[in-house]
C-alpha cells in the first residue's frame, strides 16, 4: 500500500529498499465476526456452532486519512471529565453545561474550560488559542444576558465556570513564569 503517491514508487518503499508494487493494487478488506447460530437458546446453550458472517470490501487505493475534527469537542470534553481536579466538585452542572442544556454562555465557558484544560494536560499550545477564542465568546453572550431579559440565577453556572478558567489558565501562567526565571 503507497502512502505518499509519489511516481513511480513511494518514498516508504524507496527508504525501505523495497521494489514498489505501485498504485494500482487492489486492495482487500476482510472482516470476520461471529453470530449465535438461529437454532441457539438465549442461555446460549446449542448444538450448532455460532455463524460465521464475512464481509468482503474491495478498494483500488487506500482509503484517505479520517477528519476527526468534527470529534473534537467530544474529545476535549472527555478528557475535561475523566481527569479534571474538580470532577466531583462540578459534576452536575459541569455535565449539563458542557450538553448545553444550561443555554449557550454555558456552553461556551464549558467549551472554553475544556479546552484550556487539554491545552495543560496535554500541552498543545494550539488549544490555548482555542480556549482563548471560546472564552471570547461566552464573555460576549454573557455580557448580552446581563443587559437582557435573562434571569441572573440562571448565569451563575457560566461565570463559575468561568472563574475556574481564569483560574485554570493563571496558574498555567504562573507555572510558565515560575520555571522560566
Amino acid at each position: 500500500m503507497c502512502i505518499d503517491e509519489e511516481r513511480p514508487e513511494c518514498r516508504r518503499c524507496k527508504k525501505a529498499g523495497y521494489k514498489c508494487q505501485g498504485y494500482d493494487r487492489e486492495l482487500i478488506f476482510h472482516n470476520q465476526t461471529t453470530a449465535p447460530s438461529p437454532g441457539g437458546s438465549d442461555a446460549g446453550e446449542s448444538s450448532e456452532p455460532p455463524l460465521l458472517l464475512t464481509t468482503t470490501t474491495k478498494l483500488t487505493r487506500a482509503p484517505r486519512e479520517l477528519d476527526l475534527s468534527p470529534l473534537e469537542d467530544s474529545a476535549l470534553f472527555a478528557c475535561l471529565f475523566h481527569n479534571y481536579e474538580y470532577t466531583n466538585f462540578g459534576t452536575p452542572w459541569l455535565n449539563l453545561a458542557a450538553e448545553g442544556k444550561l443555554g449557550p454562555t454555558s456552553f461556551e465557558a464549558a467549551r472554553a474550560l475544556a479546552s484550556e484544560f487539554f491545552a495543560q494536560y496535554q500541552e498543545k499550545s494550539r488549544f490555548h488559542t482555542r480556549a482563548s477564542v471560546h472564552y471570547g465568546e461566552a464573555l460576549r453572550l454573557l455580557r448580552m444576558d446581563l443587559a437582557g431579559d435573562a434571569s441572573k440565577e440562571t448565569l451563575v453556572i457560566p461565570i463559575m465556570i468561568l472563574i475556574t478558567y481564569d483560574v485554570s489558565s493563571a496558574r498555567c501562567i504562573l507555572e510558565e513564569i515560575q520555571s522560566n526565571p
